[in-house]
C-alpha cells in the first residue's frame, strides 16, 4: 500500500511538471520586458527614433520596452551585443545598418545580414549633409573640389570610425571627385561633429538636424544634402546632384534587428507592430523633427536593401584602395588614383581586373542585355538613364551594384552578371 501511494505521488509529480511545461510553452509572447539596444548616445536622432518606437511597442505588446544606449565606433558595440544575445525575441537593436558594412573588409567577406542577425524591418532613412569649417572661404561643392585638387591632403574629415556612415560618405566623395582628403576617426558621431566645431578637422558628414545645429552656431557651413530633392527642413540647401555631384548617394538607413535564428512567429509579430507604428502620423511627426523619412519594409525587403548597402560599401573600399581600418592620418589617395588609371588602361585593352570581377565576362558580341549601359568605358546607373564612368566604380542603383566589367550589370544578391 505504501509503495502504491509513492507511485501515485511520482505519477502526479510528472503530470504537474508536464502541465507547467505546457503552460509555459503556451505563454504568449512577450512574457517579460524587452530590450532595445541603440548604438548612439541618449538624445541623438537614433535614440529619439528608438524611444518613439519603444514607447508605442510598450503599449501594443503589453510589456515594457527598455531602451539601452551602447555608443561606440561604427555602432559595433551595440550590434555585437545583440548578435550574441539569446534568440528569444527579447533583445533587439535599432541602428544604422550601413555601420555594419565595415565587415565587408573582413577576411570573412561581406556581412550576410540574414545569417548574422534576424532582420525585422527598416524604420527610417536620413539624408546626410556635407559640412565645412566656416573659417574657410569655400561656399559650394565645386569650389571645394577645386581646392582639394589644387591642394591634395590639405583638409581632413571626421567620422565615427571605419564602416560608419561618415566614413562611407567621405570615401565615396573622394572617389567620385578623385581628390585626396585625410580621415580622422572618432568614437561617436557627436565627437566627430565636435572635432569640426573645434577646428580639429575641416570637413564632416552629418545628419541634417545635427548639421543645422552646427551651422546655426556659426561653427560650420552646409554645402549640400543627399536625396532626390531638397529637404523640407532646409529648402535653401542644394542636393549633391544640384551641386554638381549626381553620383553621390549616401543616407543613414535605420532598421531593427534581432539575434540570428530568432523564431519566425516573433519576427512576424514585431514586424507587424513596427510597420504599424512607423506609419502612424505621430511617429512620422517625431521622425521629421530629426530629418528622418519613415520607411517600413518586410524582413525580405530589409535583406535585399542590405545587399545593396554591402555592395556599395565594397565598391567604395575598392575605389579608395582601402581595406581595413583607416588611421587618423590616412595615406594619400594618389595610389588609388593610379590604380584607377591602370584599370582604365586595362579596360581599353579588353582586360578584366581580377580584383574587381567576381566572374569572367566575355566582350558582348550580340548586343547588351536590357538595362545595361551601352557606352564604352561606362556603367549603367539603373535608377535613371545615366551611365557612370567605369573608373569611378560606383552604381547607386536600387537593385544592382557596379558590374564586374563594362559589359553588364552585377546583381548584388547573387554577385553574378545577368544576361551575358
Amino acid at each position: 500500500m505504501k509503495m502504491l501511494r509513492l507511485w501515485w505521488f511520482f505519477v502526479l509529480g510528472i503530470l504537474c511538471a508536464m502541465v507547467t511545461s505546457l503552460q509555459c510553452a503556451a505563454q504568449p509572447y512577450p512574457g517579460r520586458p524587452l530590450h532595445m539596444v541603440v548604438p548612439a548616445v541618449a538624445g541623438s536622432p537614433t535614440d529619439m527614433m528608438a524611444r518613439t518606437i519603444g514607447t508605442k511597442l510598450t503599449a501594443s505588446l503589453g510589456q515594457p520596452v527598455v531602451v539601452e544606449n551602447h555608443p561606440g565606433p561604427g555602432g559595433m558595440i551595440a550590434f555585437n551585443t545583440v548578435a550574441k544575445a539569446p534568440a528569444d525575441g527579447y533583445t533587439m537593436v535599432l541602428g544604422d545598418i550601413n555601420a555594419l558594412q565595415q565587415r565587408a573588409s573582413d577576411s570573412l567577406g561581406p556581412l550576410n545580414l540574414a545569417k548574422s542577425y534576424t532582420p525585422v524591418s527598416l524604420v527610417a532613412q536620413m539624408p546626410i549633409v556635407l559640412l565645412i569649417d566656416n573659417s574657410l572661404r569655400i561656399k559650394s561643392v565645386p569650389e571645394l573640389v577645386d581646392f582639394l585638387k589644387a591642394k591634395p591632403n590639405q583638409l581632413a574629415y571626421s567620422s565615427s570610425g571605419p564602416g560608419s556612415q561618415g566614413h562611407l560618405a567621405g570615401e565615396q566623395f573622394k572617389a567620385l571627385t578623385k581628390t585626396s582628403i585625410k580621415e580622422v576617426p572618432y568614437v561617436t558621431d557627436s565627437a566627430a561633429r565636435t572635432a569640426l566645431s573645434r577646428g580639429n578637422v575641416q570637413l564632416t558628414f552629418a545628419p541634417l538636424t545635427a548639421a543645422k545645429a552646427l551651422a546655426r552656431d556659426g561653427k560650420a557651413r552646409m554645402l549640400a544634402v543627399t536625396g532626390d530633392k531638397r529637404s523640407k527642413l532646409e529648402p535653401e540647401l542644394p542636393t549633391f546632384s544640384e551641386a554638381g555631384l549626381p553620383g553621390f548617394d549616401v543616407a543613414f538607413k535605420f532598421g531593427v534587428l534581432l539575434p540570428p535564428d530568432a523564431p519566425r512567429e516573433i519576427v512576424t509579430r514585431l514586424n507587424a507592430e513596427i510597420v504599424k507604428i512607423v506609419n502612424t502620423s505621430d511617429a512620422r511627426e517625431q521622425f521629421a523633427k530629426v530629418g528622418a523619412v519613415p520607411v517600413a519594409t518586410t524582413p525580405e525587403q530589409f535583406v535585399a536593401l542590405s545587399h545593396i548597402g554591402a555592395g556599395q560599401w565594397t565598391m567604395v573600399q575598392k575605389a579608395a584602395g582601402e581595406f581595413g581600418s583607416p588611421s587618423p592620418t590616412a595615406p594619400k589617395a594618389t595610389s588609388s588614383v593610379e590604380k584607377k588609371d591602370e584599370k582604365k588602361e586595362e579596360v581599353k585593352k579588353g582586360i578584366s581586373s581580377k580584383s574587381t570581377a567576381p566572374q569572367s565576362v566575355p566582350p558582348v558580341a550580340s548586343g547588351y542585355p536590357a538595362g545595361c549601359c551601352r557606352i564604352a568605358g561606362h556603367r549603367r546607373y539603373t535608377s535613371t538613364s545615366h551611365c557612370f564612368s567605369a573608373t569611378s566604380r560606383f552604381c547607386t542603383a536600387t537593385a544592382y551594384a557596379a558590374p564586374s566589367t563594362d559589359y553588364g550589370c552585377l546583381e548584388v544578391a547573387t554577385a553574378s552578371c545577368r544576361g551575358l
